[in-house]
């Protein structure tokens, strides 16, 4: 689903047809379309336990992706606004939010497709990922295709590291990374 962005200026035919007739051309320098990039934003404040596990996790999502994947990470500690120029650039074809949610210790990742649809959000001390696709749209008038992955923490109090039981989830990121 999420590796489907292919802008496709020439057919494979007329790729072709077009090194026959040009025997000293390149396959690089035929045009043969370009995937869009993932853009992955991991959000979570590595200082609180398991918050930081959206900034681990997307990382390990570009990992699972890269190379074959154009994909470009961007973590933070919250959303903000200005996320939503790095959401418009005309290159970026999708993108995955990954956060950390308050859960159970047996609580999987979960993985919800996010649609920025609802209006004008009201800017505030919370911006969600439906906001910024809504202001991104702003920019370059796309709707591009979402989604949010939160892996449920159980320990958000101060220190550096992953509760075990977050970790333990935290393996399960390459399946999710075919799953997208």
């Amino acid at each position: 689903e999420i590796r489907d962005w292919f802008v496709d200026e020439l057919s494979p035919i007329s790729i072709l047809q077009s090194l026959i007739s040009n025997p000293t051309a390149q396959l690089s320098s035929v045009r043969v379309g370009c995937m869009k990039e993932i853009l992955v934003i991991g959000y979570g404040n590595t200082f609180r336990r398991d918050d930081g596990a959206g900034v681990v996790l997307a990382q390990q999502l570009v990992a699972c992706w890269q190379p074959q994947t154009p994909v470009r990470l961007v973590t933070g500690t919250q959303l903000v606004p200005e996320l939503a120029i790095d959401i418009a650039a005309a290159d970026v074809g999708a993108v995955v939010f990954v956060d950390a949610s308050m859960g159970e210790v047996n609580e999987q990742i979960h993985v919800q497709r996010v649609v920025g649809d609802i209006g004008l959000p009201v800017l505030g001390h919370q911006l969600g990922p439906a906001a910024l696709l809504i202001y991104a749209s702003l920019f370059n008038a796309r709707n591009l295709p979402a989604w949010l992955v939160t892996a449920p923490g159980v320990d958000f109090g101060h220190g550096e590291g992953l509760s075990p039981a977050v970790q333990q989830q935290l393996s399960a990121a390459p399946k999710i990374a075919n799953h997208l």
